[in-house]
């Protein structure tokens, strides 16, 4: 385990934000480790715009036909930090009823959708529950048996952060207490790397909010 190692927590209290930010380094991490173009992504925008259902997109051709975290070669993400139980997944993803226009896209390019919720921690029963409702949302689009529709909580999160050593990191040195000593003290846990290190385990305490946007840009 690396000292920049993060847990469930330190996904579950960022803000919409910072998850967001976070979403962004992620899928440009996984594209460089698997030789995906970069201009194949698109994220981001103003936060008030209306995003339609995505705030990410990945879309590639060619090899690899897949990855860890991208389960087709169109991939559309949207980051979500609150809890996401069955009713707020069905009003997302088909308000008053209707599936969003995105999901009849997908299907035709067999592409995938992933909800990136930050707020939830699911155990086996839970995580069939909500990608149960999200293929309830979308069972009147044609086709939507092509979909391939997935739900990464905090724990699936913080396993792809850990996968990238470089976003984990910056992660763990850019925020102060959350993403800093707190992330390596696993179980009372200090690692002897954060018991010598001034960065790690005795930097003043600063607002994560403040030090996540400037790392996580």
């Amino acid at each position: 385990m690396s000292i920049f190692d993060l847990v469930e927590e330190d996904i579950m209290g960022l803000s919409d934000e910072m998850l967001a930010a976070l979403l962004g380094r992620l899928i440009e991490a996984e594209a460089a480790a698997n030789r995906i173009p970069l201009g194949a992504i698109t994220h981001g925008g103003h936060d008030n715009a209306p995003d339609q259902g995505i705030d990410a997109r990945v879309s590639w051709s060619g090899a690899p036909e897949r990855t860890d975290f991208f389960p087709r070669r169109t991939t559309v993400f949207q980051s979500k930090a609150e809890t996401m139980s069955r009713k707020p997944l069905t009003d997302e993803m088909a308000p008053g009823g209707r599936p969003r226009p995105i999901f009849q896209e997908l299907a035709k390019d067999d592409g995938a959708y992933v909800m990136f919720c930050g707020r939830d921690d699911c155990n086996d029963r839970m995580l069939r529950d909500r990608k149960g409702a999200m293929g309830l949302a979308v069972s009147t689009v044609v086709n939507a048996g092509r979909l391939d529709l997935d739900f990464y909580d905090a724990s699936r999160i913080v396993r792809w952060v850990n996968t990238h050593t470089g976003v984990a990191a910056c992660c763990a040195t850019g925020s102060g207490d959350r993403f800093g000593a707190g992330a390596r003290m696993h179980h009372g846990h200090v690692p002897t790397q954060a018991k010598n290190s001034h960065t790690l385990a005795t930097r003043p305490s600063v607002p994560p909010s403040r030090l996540m946007r400037k790392h996580l840009r």
